[in-house]
């Protein structure tokens, strides 16, 4: 994930799959996406974590871990889901981090 700030911020951005049927033969899936934040430069920042506007819990929905880089420290999120983008409104799901 690209960022233009440092430090920790809310973010919410969606993961967008372009679908064409002739080729899939009607079958997307989205298996557990990892999600790296550059630059988050924190590890005991409190968050809430949404997808398509429901509340993951630590531990169950996502895990959450921190890796140190050159240009600082990045989040590391790991959502532990299958999402069928298929049936998905658009073919897309929506990703929100609150403070």
């Amino acid at each position: 994930m690209p960022r233009t700030t440092t430090g920790p911020k809310a973010l919410s951005f969606k993961l967008v799959s372009i679908y064409d049927d002739a080729y899939l033969n009607g079958t997307m899936w989205l298996v557990n996406p990892t999600i790296i934040i550059k630059n988050w430069n924190k590890t005991t920042q409190a968050f809430t974590l949404k997808v398509n506007r429901i509340a993951l819990s630590n531990g169950r929905g996502y895990r959450v871990g921190y890796e140190r880089t050159k240009t600082g420290t990045a989040m590391v999120l790991w959502l532990h889901k299958t999402y069928d983008l298929t049936a998905a409104e658009d073919h897309q799901i929506a990703v929100a981090l609150t403070l």
